[in-house]
């Protein structure tokens, strides 16, 4: 499915950070400062400002990290968009909850610094600037802001054990989703009208891997995840709806809305001039058939104008 504070320094920040997170900072596939330059930033070598991203590190075919370069179709769209916008790109992997947590604000009165604890360590410290694929939530915007939505995230699919004995969604009573990914399953009329009011009992997890371990104990019956996170045996695919648009979530403040006026012009350029659907095209044909890493290449829409 991912957030935000300002960076200055990673090259200090590193040494800081080196012996409590595994935070893996790849310069190989971004038009920046290469392995002379940490943080944000003028970019030496181009004089553009440079910003730092976080990805997950296991959201393909979105992001992921693999001989220590970070990679995905996120990675390639953004840094497209961020050379049409006159900036550049560094990339960091983590898990996703070192971007931001799973878990929403659900009081709008919450002082800023309850708020912050929201953020990710590595959003929090300034360690990145932003968190590439993150889902558009009202609540969200209340720690961090967002890009234009600049691709089509994963599809929701609803899946059950293959011993499980569920054939169909009209069967389906029980559920369980990661919280962080789908919120009080308010998308299950989506798959099948009613459907919401038919599943009585929905269990949220912190991640979508123990929300599958629950399945596969028999404690529920199917659980919703995204396309990309379909175990590649053992389940079978109920149902599946559309997607939903992804931006950056980015850092409130002064660096954060300089990324913005970078990036969002760049995002338009590239969903206007055919560049982000070549691009996605790409990822396509890299899936090979295999229907978890396929992406959607429609074009977004902005959810918050």
């Amino acid at each position: 499915m991912k957030s935000i504070t300002a960076l200055s320094l990673l090259c200090i920040l590193s040494v800081v950070f080196s012996q409590t997170t595994n935070w893996e900072v790849s310069f190989a596939n971004n038009g920046g400062c290469g392995n002379s330059c940490g943080g944000s930033g003028s970019s030496m070598a181009s004089g553009r400002q440079t910003f730092v991203i976080g990805s997950e590190d296991s959201f393909a075919p979105y992001g992921s990290t693999g001989n220590g370069v970070v990679e995905g179709l996120s990675i390639d769209l953004l840094n497209a968009a961020a050379a049409a916008g006159g900036c550049d790109l560094d990339w960091s992997g983590m898990v996703w909850d070192d971007c931001l947590r799973g878990t929403y604000p659900v009081e709008p009165a919450l002082t800023s610094s309850a708020l912050s604890w929201y953020t990710g360590p590595a959003l929090k410290n300034g360690a990145i600037d932003a968190c590439a694929s993150t889902g558009f939530d009202s609540r969200r915007r209340m720690v961090i802001n967002y890009s234009n939505a600049y691709a089509m995230g994963p599809r929701p699919s609803i899946i059950t054990p293959t011993n499980s004995g569920v054939t169909s969604l009209a069967q389906v009573t029980s559920i369980a989703y990661n919280a962080g990914s789908f919120i009080g399953v308010n998308l299950l009329d989506n798959f099948q009208a009613g459907l919401s009011s038919q599943v009585t009992n929905q269990v949220s997890f912190t991640t979508t891997t123990e929300a599958i371990a629950a399945a596969s104990a028999g404690t529920v019956q199917a659980v919703i995840t995204g396309s990309n996170a379909i175990p590649t045996s053992g389940f079978r695919v109920l149902g599946s709806t559309a997607g939903f648009p992804i931006g950056l979530g980015v850092a409130k403040g002064a660096q954060g809305k300089a990324l913005l006026a970078c990036i969002n012009p760049g995002i338009s350029q590239i969903l206007s001039n055919g560049v982000a659907s070549n691009i996605c095209q790409q990822w396509v044909a890299k899936a090979n058939g295999v229907d978890a890493l396929i992406p959607d290449c429609n074009t977004p829409t902005n959810v918050f104008q």
